[in-house]
């Protein structure tokens, strides 16, 4: 609906015969077929907007195994420290027995030095593991997004039970994961696409109505 309104004044006549015009028309469309487009769009996009939720819902999957694999890395690692600490007193204590019974001259100095260079690279070993601990409780802290660098980690998770049955596994995988149905939903949008541009080969039916609410133009509701 797009009213007009005119105003009109002829040259040389007097200001009282100006003519003012307003039209209000109204207009409407429908469409009765159009090759099944938009129902085809409708459903391509529907299925892209629900394509793109399962990717987040992937996405976010991925976040949650990196989270866990974060953290039993550095259970691994700090379980790594505590047996090489360990290793090292008991390999200090060793490196002193030697020292020891080669100072009593019942030793070799060779025996000693083997025992040393055990001692070095175990405690080499025991630096790399504090490493891995500290860098993988910062890998957590960013994923997890909370302050958990001084937190003592426990491995308090039970395994569940999966059924044998490799066909088993793969019906459940299909039907629950996330980037498996994304793509299944792209698929189903690919052909609704494909039936929407089919669609404009398509004849194409449509009604248009018009008419006036209001109309002072010749020729007016005043005059027919």
């Amino acid at each position: 609906m797009n009213p007009t309104y005119e105003l009109q004044d002829a040259v040389g006549q007097a200001s009282s015969d100006v003519d003012a015009n307003l039209d209000i028309p109204l207009d409407a469309d429908l469409v009765v077929f159009d090759g099944l487009r938009n129902v085809n769009g409708y459903w391509r996009d529907t299925y892209l907007v629900d394509r793109q939720r399962l990717l987040l819902l992937d996405a976010q999957e991925l976040i949650l195994f990196d989270v866990a694999q974060s953290y039993y890395a550095v259970l691994r690692a700090e379980a790594q420290v505590k047996v090489l600490e360990g290793s090292v007193q008991v390999q200090e204590a060793r490196l002193r027995d030697a020292q020891g019974r080669a100072d009593a001259g019942v030793a070799r100095p060779l025996d000693v030095a083997q025992t040393q260079a055990q001692v070095a690279a175990t405690r080499v070993q025991l630096i790399d593991a504090k490493r891995v601990v500290e860098n993988s409780r910062s890998l957590l802290q960013l994923l997890a997004n909370a302050p958990v660098k001084a937190f003592k980690l426990t491995d308090g998770y039970d395994e569940p039970e999966f059924a044998s049955n490799a066909e088993s596994l793969l019906e459940i995988a299909s039907n629950h994961r996330s980037e498996l149905l994304a793509s299944a939903r792209g698929i189903n949008a690919a052909r609704r696409d494909v039936r929407f541009a089919l669609g404009a080969y398509y004849p194409s039916v449509s009604i248009r109505l018009s008419a006036f609410l209001y109309r002072e133009t010749a020729p007016d509701d005043r005059a027919w």
